[in-house]
C-alpha cells in the first residue's frame, strides 16, 4: 500500500517529462549554480569587509574615532566624518549577501533574523581583522606613492576631507595659552586652551606630540573644547603608526 502512492507520483513525473512540460536538467548545472552562488557570496562578503574596515580606517585617520569621548558634540562630529557612499555600498552588499544566502538549504524557510544575524557577526569579525592588520594603511600608502589609478584619488578624497570640529596634527611648539598645531596638510593652527577644555589627566603637552583637537575654528585659531593624544606618552612603547 505504501509503494502505490510513490509509483503513482513517479508515473505522473514521467508523463510530465514525456509531454515536455517538465524538463530534466543535468547535475552539472546544479553544481555550476551552486558554485556561482558560493563565489558571489564570497565576493560580496569580501567587499563588505573591505568597505567597513575602510570606514574604520577613515575614522582613525581623521581622529573622529575619539569623538565619542567628547560627549554628544563628539558623536555629531563622528557622524559628519562617516563616508556616506561607502556605508551605503556596504549596506547594499549586505542585502545582496542576504539574498544569496537564502538560496542554500541551511537557511531555507528560516527567519531572516537568523541569517542576517550570522552575516552581521561575520562582517564585524572580518572587518575588525582587516582593520587590525592595517591593510588600508599599506594600500593607501602604496597607491599614493605609485599613483595607482582610482585608488590614489579615492584615498585623497576620503583622507583629505576636513572636519569642521576635529583637527588631528602634531604640536609644533607650546604657547602661554596652549600650543601651535601643525596639521597633516602642513597648515599651522593656534590652539587656545581654557579652564573648560577637556584634557587627559596627567598628560603634559610637548613639541612633537600627536594630538587630536576638538573645538571651534575661527580663521587660523581653534578654541579647544577637548584634546586627546593620538599616541601614548613617550615612555610607553608607541603603537604602530605613532612613530611615523
Amino acid at each position: 500500500m505504501t509503494d502505490e502512492p510513490k509509483q503513482t507520483i513517479q508515473a505522473k513525473v514521467l508523463e510530465e517529462i514525456k509531454s515536455g512540460h517538465l524538463l530534466m536538467r543535468p547535475k552539472w548545472r546544479f553544481a555550476l549554480n551552486l558554485a556561482l552562488f558560493a563565489v558571489g557570496m564570497a565576493l560580496a562578503l569580501a567587499l563588505v569587509w573591505y568597505m567597513v574596515s575602510f570606514t574604520i580606517f577613515i575614522l582613525h585617520d581623521s581622529g573622529a574615532w575619539f569623538g565619542p569621548s567628547f560627549g554628544p558634540r563628539g558623536w555629531l562630529a563622528v557622524i559628519g566624518s562617516l563616508p556616506g557612499v561607502i556605508i551605503f555600498l556596504a549596506i547594499l552588499f549586505v542585502i545582496v549577501l542576504e539574498i544569496l544566502v537564502h538560496h542554500f538549504a541551511f537557511s531555507y524557510r528560516r527567519p531572516v533574523v537568523y541569517s542576517l544575524g550570522g552575516i552581521m557577526l561575520l562582517v564585524v569579525i572580518g572587518s575588525a581583522a582587516v582593520a587590525k592588520a592595517r591593510v588600508h594603511e599599506r594600500l593607501t600608502s602604496y597607491a599614493e606613492r605609485h599613483h595607482v589609478p582610482m585608488m590614489a584619488p579615492l584615498a585623497r578624497v576620503f583622507r583629505g576631507r576636513p572636519n569642521a570640529h576635529l583637527f588631528p596634527g602634531t604640536i609644533a611648539t607650546t604657547t602661554e595659552n596652549g600650543f601651535v598645531l601643525t596639521t597633516r596638510r602642513g597648515d599651522f593652527i593656534y590652539i587656545h586652551i581654557s579652564q573648560s577644555t577637556r584634557l587627559p589627566p596627567g598628560f603634559l603637552f610637548a613639541a612633537g606630540d600627536k594630538v587630536m583637537i576638538f573645538g571651534d575654528r575661527m580663521a587660523s585659531s581653534v578654541t579647544a573644547f577637548g584634546v586627546r593624544p593620538l599616541c601614548p606618552p613617550r615612555q610607553l612603547p608607541p603603537p604602530p603608526g605613532c612613530d611615523e
